[in-house]
């Protein structure tokens, strides 16, 4: 079941500019801490470079969101940020990061793959605080 942006109540609304490094493909999921059913609802879906939708989408503001990512890497091996946030209503976000590569002695080696998942406000390009959850 697709995400189902809010229609009543504060808003803010939030975009993904993640990076996805060559054709691996991630997702962004969103669910509100008071949802009963504790369903993940994709919200972006990343198909290596291509993120649909593309632009933003409105997120409930004012009370606490629960952010979940994951991230499909090779090997069968996977990368995942769960957090917690307040968005301010009315105002306009961007989720940065994604593929994070350790340098090796040898260059265009890696010796180390992870993620990493920033919330960037898009008024002042200032970050905001997100907690582990």
């Amino acid at each position: 079941m697709p995400y189902v942006p809010p229609t009543e109540g504060a808003v803010a609304q939030l975009r993904s500019g993640v990076y996805v490094a060559g054709g691996e493909s991630a997702a962004v999921w969103i669910q509100l801490d008071s949802d009963p059913s504790k369903t993940w609802y994709p919200v972006f879906d990343h198909q290596g470079r291509v993120v649909k939708p593309d632009g933003y989408v409105n997120v409930r503001a004012g009370e606490w969101v629960l952010l979940n990512y994951n991230e499909a890497l090779s090997a069968g091996r996977t990368c995942s940020i769960r957090v917690k946030l307040i968005l301010e209503p009315g105002k306009r976000y961007s989720l940065v990061g994604g593929a994070t590569f350790e340098p090796s002695v040898i260059p265009l080696l890696h010796t180390s793959r992870g993620c990493e998942l920033r919330l960037k406000d898009d008024s002042d390009g200032g970050f905001m605080p997100m907690f582990a959850r």
